[in-house]
C-alpha cells in the first residue's frame, strides 16, 4: 500500500517512528524533529491557501475600473496617423481612466501638421459611462455618446463614428 509523503510526514512528525514496506524510519534528531513539527503545519496551511473560488470572472461581471492605454486605432497599433483634408494626425498615446462610480476621464497626446507645421496637441476628455453585461458607453459630460463598445475583461474595444479603438491595462 503506497502511503502519500503528507501523510508519511504526519505520522512521523507526530509518532517519531514511521514504516514504509520493510523500511522503518527512525525519529529524527530533536533539532530535526522540532523543525518538521513546525513545518508541517505551515505546509498544510499553504496546500489549503488560495481562493476557493477557482471560476474566472467573466466581461460582463469583471469591475471595469482601471487605467487602460490605447494599443491600435483602426486596427493599426499606436503611433496612428491618419489625413483629414490638408491636415495629418499622428496619435501618439492615449489612457482611458475608468472610475467605479461611473465617470471616466480621458488624456493623451497627438501631433497635429497644418500646412507642414507640426505642433503637439493633447486629448483630455471624459464624462460618465454605462453598462449592460459586456457592452459599454462613454459619455461626454455634455451626454452625447464618445464610444460604445465591449469590455473584453482585459480591456475594451470601442468606436465612434469614425475609428474602433482598442485599449488594454
Amino acid at each position: 500500500m503506497r502511503i502519500p509523503g503528507a501523510i508519511r510526514s504526519m505520522s512521523l512528525a507526530l509518532t517519531g517512528i514511521c514504516t514504509i514496506g520493510r523500511a522503518t524510519i527512525l525519529p529524527p534528531a530533536p533539532r530535526a524533529k522540532r523543525r518538521t513539527l513546525l513545518a508541517f503545519p505551515l505546509l498544510l496551511l499553504s496546500a489549503c491557501s488560495g481562493s476557493s473560488d477557482s471560476t474566472p470572472t467573466s466581461p460582463s461581471s469583471a469591475s471595469i475600473a482601471g487605467s487602460y492605454h490605447l494599443t491600435a486605432m483602426g486596427g493599426n497599433n499606436l503611433p496612428f496617423t491618419y489625413q483629414s483634408g490638408t491636415t495629418k494626425y499622428v496619435v501618439t498615446s492615449d489612457v482611458l481612466t475608468v472610475a467605479e462610480g461611473g465617470t471616466w476621464t480621458e488624456s493623451g497626446a497627438y501631433t497635429q501638421t497644418v500646412g507642414g507645421v507640426a505642433s503637439n496637441q493633447v486629448i483630455s476628455d471624459g464624462g460618465s459611462w454605462t453598462r449592460a453585461g459586456s457592452a459599454v458607453s462613454f459619455d461626454h459630460s455634455n451626454g452625447t455618446v464618445s464610444y460604445s463598445g465591449q469590455f473584453t475583461g482585459s480591456g475594451f474595444t470601442l468606436s465612434d463614428e469614425t475609428f474602433t479603438y482598442t485599449f488594454t491595462k
